[in-house]
Order: structure tokens, then C-alpha cells, then sequence
């Protein structure tokens, strides 16, 4: 997992502390656990010390041993099981018969926690190759071509070996049936085959968390949830909404014991999410491989964090080539892990440097609308009863086979159902349907049920504690709404819709010309809206990356699924290493720009104290000076701020403002990775981004000399020109000195929006000079964020979509923005 202020370490750091041997103090009632579960592996977690000493002694060496007999596994396919397959005898023996009488020595290197020189070497190739996806022969070379400046491993098996030690994390291996029906993992789920063809991996999320909470950084930001500031009467994250508010006032019960403690009643208590999905492999149609990830997302971190990729945690990928038959089967271990982690386990915390009892539970689970008929042990979304929210009725059409849910029926023996008092269901519902599917021992007894009810099966999701059928499962508002009820929506207005529209509804239909300007509005709008990230907290969206990234891990059709399963545990360890060492920094190898790292500027970039969150980008003039119009707006700008209403003190301000001051042309906002050009650095053929959201205070006796300063805060939209960038030396204004003090101020063309909100309300303003407001400079620190416009019918619409950020902070009247 990665934090977004993460700084290089000069030195190598200290392993994070171990727990200690006796018990907690808390004496928490674990439940039993399942036979047949295998407990999960604990991440050994060591005592810091305060001056690690590395261990430079070369004479024999671990990563030294170039040991063919173990080069020779999986070379072409990438897929590497024999590192699952030996344990920790096997391995013993075998540095017996490959080392000799020194085998104990590189035991024990191998097995140990302090990092090497040449650990700190293979921990970077192997960051190296794994981010870079190059080839073995490639890396091989690389470590024979630097061999003068650094010890590369050259042998597979050694390295991930020390890498499974170093990071603690270690996947589980479950049998699985050949064509993906189910898994091997509860009691009464036997394995009849005694070399099954399939394996099915699960990386386990205990270690993973707690190595976070042994990393400072990572655990500052897993306080999030803790100091979320509730606004009564608004929903501005899952950790204020009213499923999690139900929970803050019930017990924890783990398969049907309840325990002493309540929901979330420790700030280190952590709420988790579920997914999964299905995707295809390969494009082929000879190739119908396919898989389902499943991934979890740790709500203690804030929106802008939480869904990237690094710090989504991959639970296991379903192997294909079919969608799995017995969900539950697969999902066992997770379910069980979560009911271990709902009880609570040792962990570290590096914030008050003590141990606690960690707790973690889920309390959502979501997906698209297939996985989520699957996951709730629903009928499929066409049936008659598939809405898991409300008992609505489906009809079918004349002719057709697929059911949907009017309000009102078109037959007169049909039902109408009032929107705003539904049938609906409830968590208790699911229970009573699912104690009835169990009484039936028939099955077109349980077939007349699931068709009747929607319900055809028990659900997994009863197995996590915290978790609620109807309020953790919410709607796939992509598919259900962008993909079909818009894409439907579209063909109704066209008049091309599925079912015959009569002459009533014409109505509706819009013409052939109309739909081509609407066409080539939006054509256009493609230039005015710049590029903006989509909603870190959207929930499918997160599941559709995750998809991608476990298509990029596919490097060999023969052995698809092996190569995923490493290439998700290596991820994970990678993580660990760097959240275990506070290696962030030294590891962070990326270089695009949506993954760099905020908190170190690039080279070209220049971020100054006084505006911490901004960096100001070139193309930059070190001489510029303003046209003489430019300079009385200036001017008109620093009277404001000094509150210079005479004319002596106006003319002590012109004389000492700069006539020479640098120029920017770009901003990149640190806090949320979003560029802002200005308009003397945009390229014809490129997104407008010059164009901001700003928020201002008017004095309205700017030019009243008698009258007191009062200022009204007013929310502005304009387009960005420049940066300049200039100190202006110490001035005596009606007898007060004002010491030297430095600006950054932006010049922009407001637009004529009348300080309305477009988060809140449609905002529009005229096309041409008569939409535009003089020219002004404003502060930096105004500007919010990049907004975009739509062009229509020779008026342009403002499209923000900074709804729910921080606002502009005035401090006091002297570090006030103030225009005049």
C-alpha cells in the first residue's frame, strides 16, 4: 500500500517490531476455528533497534551460488510453482547436497530479518523486475553487465525465497476441480484426485494490514476514518453512512457468538469492502479463458487513496477457463479470515509505539450486476423477482422471454407499485427465504422457491461479520445507469428503441439534425473538458482496473492462471518490503505522471513554503515584464491587498512593485495530481485546462476611502493565463509598515457566472466578449481546481466537478484575497 507522502530514506531502516510472546491484555473470546481451515500464517514483525548494522561480510555469501539444478523450473513459462511446492526440510536438504559443510551458514542468511548490502541490491532488481515486466534473461544480464556495482541474485529460487522471508507474506495452496466448479476448502468438500490439474491461491490480508500498522506513514492514514468529521444531514463517505452508524451500536457476533466488543469502538478498528469480477483473458475466440478476481478495499483510508491499485488488496484470482459454479467454496478462506480479524489479532502500532488488539470487518460488498446475482445467491438479473433491494414483480413483454419492472403493469390484472413505498426487502427477509430453501428437500420444491423469491442459494456475504444483505450490497450505478438506462434512455429520444413507440409518445422522438448538432457539440466539448481522474471512491471502477492489471500479469497462454497467482504475491510482497523497511521512496520507481510522487517536485518544477500544495511548472520567462494594461491590473490587485485607498499610499505601492518578475505557465496541484495550464502554454491540438474554479473575497468599499473594509466571499470561473511569480519589498502604507512579502498571482478572464455554484446549480454565461469580466490577477492559493466547459446553442455551460473538496481558507484580513 502506498501513502501519498512518501520520502526516500537515506539510510536502510529498521525492521518494524514484533509482537510479544505473551497474550493481550484484552482477554477476547476467539471462536473456534473451522475444521479444516487452515489457520493463516502470521507476519513476523521484529523489535526495532536503534542502530542497524548491516552485515558486509562476503565470505559466504547467499545471493553468491549460481545453482543450475533450480534454474531449470518454469524457465519459458514464467510460472513458478516449485517455490509453493518445497518446505522449509526440503529446502534444508537441499542447501545440503548444493552447498556443503556451509549450509547452515546460508540457512540462516536466508532466514534473517536485517538487511545486507546485497539484500538492499535484490530488493531493488527485484522491484525492478517486477514493475518492469522484463524478461529473466534480461534481468540476468543486467545483473552480469553491473556485477562491478552491485550483487544481483541470479538464482530464481534463492531470491524469492528471501523475498518470502523479508516481506512475511505467503500464499495459501487449496485444491480445485478442474473446470472451476468449486474449491477444496471446507470440511465437506473432499478431494477425490490425488494430482489435481488446478490450484487455487489465496493471499491472506492479516500480515498485509498488520505490516501497515507498522509502517508510521501508512498509519497515519489508516486514522482517516477515525477523524472523519461527521456534517449531520450529508453522506460524504461510507464511514458516515447509515449502515455504518447502525453498526457503531451493535455487538460483534462471529457465526452466531456474540463477543464483548461493539463495531468500530477502537479508532484502530479498520472497515474493509469486497468485490469481485469476471474477465476474459484473451481476445481470441479460440482462447475462452477466463477469471474472477477478488479484491478488498480499506476504508480507513481517504477517497483520494483508497481505490489505487496499490493499495487495493488482492485476496485471490479464481482460475478459469468458467466462471466458478460454488462461490462459497472459493471464498471460504476469505470469510474465515474475516471472522479471525472481527475477534482480533496482535499488531504493531507505529504511531503510539504499542501493541493492540487489531480488528477489522466488512461492511460492503459490491460488484457489477452479474457477480452481484452471484455473490447474494441471487436468481440472474432477468428473472421475475431480481431486484435485491425491493419485491417489485417483473412481467414479461408479449414475445419475449426476459422480465422487467414497470410501475405500473400493462395487463389489468398487474400490479402498481408506488415508488416511494416499495415492497422491500430486508436483511431478516434473506434469512427467512434461505431457512426455507434448506427445509426443501425437493428440488422443484427449492426451484419453485428461488423463482418465487428471487433467492435460490445461500450467500457468502452471511459469513462477514458487519455485513448486511441489503445495505452492503449497493447498485452498480455504471451498467445500471451509463450503460443501460442512458444507452436506452438515448434510443427512446431516436425512436429506436426495442419496443414500437405509438403516436402518442412522438412526443419524445428528437429529429435526425438535431441529433447531429448534439453530435457535434460533444465532439467539441472533447477539447473544453480537460482530463480529469475518475471518482477514486467509485466503486465498479476500482473492480474495472483491477481487471486490467490481472490481464497485463498474463504472460503465457499455456500457464495463464500461474503466472497471475505470482504476479499478485509478489505485488503483495513487494508492498510489504517497502511498508516493513520504510523503503517507499528508494522503491518508488514509477514515472507517470498520475503516479509520481507528490511530495518531491520534479527538477523543473519550483514549490515554495508559502504555497506548499502548488508547483509551478515551465515553460517560465525569468524576466518577464507586463504590458502596461497588465500592470494596472496589477497594481489594482496590490491596492486591494493593502488596503491602499489614498492616493500617497497607492503611489508608495507602484513604486516599489518589481518591473521584472518571473512567469509560469503551468500549475500542477500536489493534493490531487491535477495539471492546470494556462492559456500562453496551451498547444492547438491539446485539452483546454486553462480554464478554474476560484474562490475570492470583494471588498465592497473598494472605493469608498471612508468606509470599513468588508469582505463577501464570492465563488468565480475564468480562464488562467499566467503565473508571475515576485517579492514585493517592504512598504509604509498609512503610517503601517507592511514587510516584504511574496506573490504568486494568477491572471484571468472571469466569466460572467454571477458567484453561482456549478457543483450545485446549471451555471451558463453569454459566447464572446459579452460572457467575459475584465481581466484581474488573484492569489494562488484561491484556485481550487481545473473546471470544463460545453458549448450549446452559442452559450457555454460550466462542467465542475469539485464537489466535496476543501475549500478556500482566508486566515485573516491581511492574507485575504481581495480584488478590487
Amino acid at each position: 500500500m502506498s501513502s501519498p507522502n512518501q520520502s526516500p530514506s537515506s539510510e536502510f531502516p529498521n525492521p518494524a517490531p514484533s509482537p510479544p510472546s505473551e497474550p493481550l491484555a484484552s482477554n477476547i473470546a476467539h471462536p473456534p476455528v473451522a475444521s479444516g481451515f487452515t489457520r493463516l500464517p502470521d507476519a513476523v514483525i521484529h523489535e526495532p533497534a536503534d542502530n542497524l548494522e548491516f552485515d558486509t561480510d562476503d565470505s559466504i555469501d547467499v545471493f553468491q551460488f549460481n545453482l543450475q539444478s533450480l534454474q531449470e523450473f518454469r524457465e519459458e513459462d514464467e510460472e513458478s510453482d516449485v517455490e509453493d511446492t518445497v518446505d522449509d526440510s526440503e529446502f534444508r536438504q537441499w542447501l545440503k547436497d548444493s552447498v556443503g559443510e556451509n549450509w547452515e551458514e546460508v540457512y540462516h542468511q536466508t532466514q534473517a530479518n536485517s538487511l545486507s548490502i546485497s539484500d538492499m541490491d535484490n530488493i531493488c532488481g527485484f522491484a525492478l523486475h517486477h514493475e518492469s515486466c522484463m524478461s529473466r534473461r534480461v534481468y540476468r544480464m543486467m545483473g552480469k553487465a553491473f556485477d562491478h556495482r552491485m550483487k544481483l541474485e541470479q538464482s530464481d529460487y534463492l531470491l524469492y525465497r528471501r523475498m518470502d522471508n523479508l516481506s512475511g507474506i505467503q500464499m495459501e495452496r487449496y485444491d480445485m476441480c478442474q473446470s472451476s466448479c468449486c474449491a477444496f476448502t471446507r470440511p465437506d468438500l473432499v478431494n477425490l484426485t490425488e494430482n489435481p490439474n488446478q490450484v487455487y491461491r489465496v493471499v491472506p490480508i492479516t500480515p498485509r494490514l498488520r505490516t501497515a500498522w507498522a509502517n508510521k506513514e501508512m498509519a497515519e492514514e489508516l486514522m482517516y476514518r477515525a477523524f472523519f468529521s461527521d456534517e449531520p444531514g450529508s453522506i460524504k463517505d461510507i464511514v458516515n453512512s447509515g449502515h455504518y452508524c447502525s453498526l457503531l451500536m451493535k455487538q460483534v457476533a462471529v457465526d452466531g457468538e456474540i463477543l464483548p466488543h461493539h463495531y468500530f469502538d477502537q479508532p484502530t478498528d479498520i472497515a474493509l469492502g469486497h468485490a469481485m469480477d469476471r474477465v476474459s483473458l484473451f481476445k481470441s475466440r479460440n482462447h475462452h479463458s477466463t477469471c474472477t478476481p477478488i479484491i478488498t478495499i480499506i476504508y480507513n483510508l481517504s477517497p483520494e487513496i483508497r481505490s489505487r491499485c496499490s493499495n487495493v488488496l488482492i485476496n485471490a484470482v479464481i482460475p478459469g477457463p468458467r466462471a466458478p459454479k460454488d462461490t462459497d467454496s472459493f471464498m471460504y478462506p476469505i470469510t474465515q479470515e474475516a471472522g479471525v480479524l472481527a475477534c482480533g489479532v496482535e499488531a504493531y502500532n507505529a504511531l503510539d509505539q504499542n501493541r493492540f488488539d487489531m480488528r477489522a470487518y466488512y461492511i460492503r460488498a459490491f460488484g457489477d450486476m452479474v457477480a452481484m446475482y452471484k455473490s447474494m445467491g441471487m436468481t440472474s438479473p432477468g428473472g421475475k423477482y431480481h431486484c435485491h433491494r425491493c419485491k417489485i414483480k417483473g412481467v414479461l413483454a408479449p414475445g419475449k422471454t426476459t422480465y422487467y419492472c414497470p410501475l405500473h403493469g400493462p395487463s389489468a390484472g398487474d400490479m402498481e407499485y408506488d415508488p416511494r413505498n416499495l415492497p422491500l426487502r430486508s436483511h431478516k427477509s434473506f434469512i427467512e427465504t434461505i431457512n426455507e430453501l434448506a427445509q426443501s428437500s425437493m428440488k422443484q420444491e427449492r426451484q419453485v422457491i428461488a423463482r418465487e423469491t428471487g433467492v435460490s442459494d445461500r450467500s457468502y456475504i452471511f459469513d462477514f461479520p458487519g455485513c448486511d444483505m441489503v445495505y452492503s450490497t449497493p447498485f452498480d450505478f455504471m451498467h445500471l445507469f451509463f450503460k443501460n438506462n442512458a444507452e436506452n434512455q438515448i434510443k427512446i429520444w431516436k425512436g429506436c428503441f426495442k419496443t414500437t413507440i405509438d403516436d402518442r409518445d412522438s412526443e419524445y422522438i428528437l429529429e435526425s439534425h438535431i441529433w447531429e448538432v448534439i453530435g457535434q457539440e460533444m465532439v467539441a466539448a472533447n477539447k473544453t473538458i480537460p482530463v480529469v481522474q475518475p471518482s477514486l471512491d467509485c466503486m465498479v471502477l476500482v473492480m474495472e482496473r483491477i481487471c486490467f492489471l490481472v490481464k497485463s500479469c498474463v504472460t503465457s497462454k499455456l500457464h495463464p492462471y500461474g503466472t497471475i497467482d505470482q504476479r499478485i504475491k509478489r505485488d503483495a510482497q513487494l508492498t510489504a518490503i517497502k511498508l516493513r523497511y520504510n523503503l517507499q521512496g528508494r522503491l518508488d520507481l514509477s514515472t507517470n505522471g498520475f503516479k509520481r510522487d507528490n511530495s518531491e517536485p520534479k527538477m523543473t518544477e519550483k514549490v515554495y513554503d508559502d504555497y506548499p500544495i502548488s508547483a509551478l511548472r515551465p515553460p517560465c520567462l525569468q524576466n518577464f515584464q507586463p504590458l502596461d494594461g497588465e500592470r494596472s491590473r496589477l497594481l489594482s490587485y496590490l491596492y486591494g491587498y493593502y488596503d491602499a485607498k489614498t492616493t500617497q499610499g497607492r503611489k508608495a505601492i507602484a513604486s516599489v512593485t518589481p518591473k521584472t518578475m518571473m512567469r509560469w505557465g503551468k500549475v500542477w496541484r500536489l493534493d490531487r495530481s491535477e495539471k492546470i495550464h494556462g492559456s500562453v502554454a496551451m498547444r492547438d491540438n491539446n485539452r483546454d485546462s486553462s480554464y478554474i474554479r476560484y474562490e475570492a473575497l470583494i471588498d465592497r468599499n473598494m472605493h469608498l476611502v471612508n468606509e470599513p473594509i468588508e469582505f463577501r466571499r464570492i465563488i468565480c470561473y475564468g480562464q488562467l493565463h499566467y503565473l508571475i511569480d515576485f517579492w514585493m519589498p517592504g512598504v509604509i502604507i498609512n503610517g503601517t509598515y507592511h514587510a516584504s512579502k511574496h506573490h504568486i498571482l494568477g491572471f484571468v478572464t472571469p466569466c460572467k457566472t454571477e458567484g453561482k455554484d456549478a457543483t450545485s446549480e446549471l451555471v451558463l454565461y453569454p459566447n464572446g466578449p459579452s460572457g467575459l469580466q475584465p481581466q484581474r490577477f488573484i492569489s494562488l492559493s484561491s484556485i481550487e481546481c481545473a473546471v470544463g466547459r460545453v458549448k450549446s446553442r452559442d452559450r457555454w455551460w460550466i462542467v465542475d466537478r469539485s464537489d466535496g473538496l476543501a475549500r478556500t481558507s482566508f486566515m485573516d484580513e491581511e492574507d485575504s484575497d481581495a480584488e478590487g
